[in-house]
């Protein structure tokens, strides 16, 4: 009976290990200020959130909470659709150097929305915002994975 045991708890441990060295360790969206146009010139209020890991992002929700989102002096989140992005005060275009270039704007919902390895979300935020957004490793292997990188417009 505690030979069966034991027999299990190493193979589990086995299986637990080869699983570790051979899966990718995960997602990795990094945050760099200010995004550049077309010219190279810095985009006023603007951040690009860059896809740096060897598997792509699947955004799950992006949402924000300022300044103009105050209930009863309490600040609230509020979602943002991919479609109401494109409106003032925010704005997102992906840098499609290596993505292809999909348009946000004709998305209802963030349900399929990737960013592939190498490309970035150019955002652009007002002051007093702060911006969310979660995602995780796109597939199967990023059901139980859940990220969230927030970025803070300045005052």
């Amino acid at each position: 009976m505690i030979e069966n045991f034991l027999i299990g708890l190493l193979a589990s441990t086995i299986v637990s290990i080869a699983l570790w060295l051979l899966l990718p360790r995960g997602v990795v969206i990094t945050r760099s200020k200010p995004a550049k146009d077309d010219f190279g010139e810095p985009i006023p209020d603007s951040w690009v959130l860059r896809n740096q890991s060897p598997l792509p992002v699947k955004i799950l929700r992006v949402r924000y909470m300022g300044f103009s989102t105050i209930v009863n002096e309490t600040p609230m989140w509020n979602p943002l659709t991919p479609s109401e992005l494109n409106d003032e005060p925010f704005y997102a275009v992906l840098d499609s150097d290596v993505g292809g270039g999909e348009v946000i704007s004709a998305n209802e919902s963030w349900r399929g929305f990737q960013i592939t390895p190498g490309d970035g979300l150019v955002l652009r935020m007002p002051n007093n915002h702060t911006l969310e957004v979660r995602y995780r490793r796109a597939g199967w292997a990023g059901i139980l994975e859940r990220r969230a990188l927030r970025i803070h417009g300045f005052a």
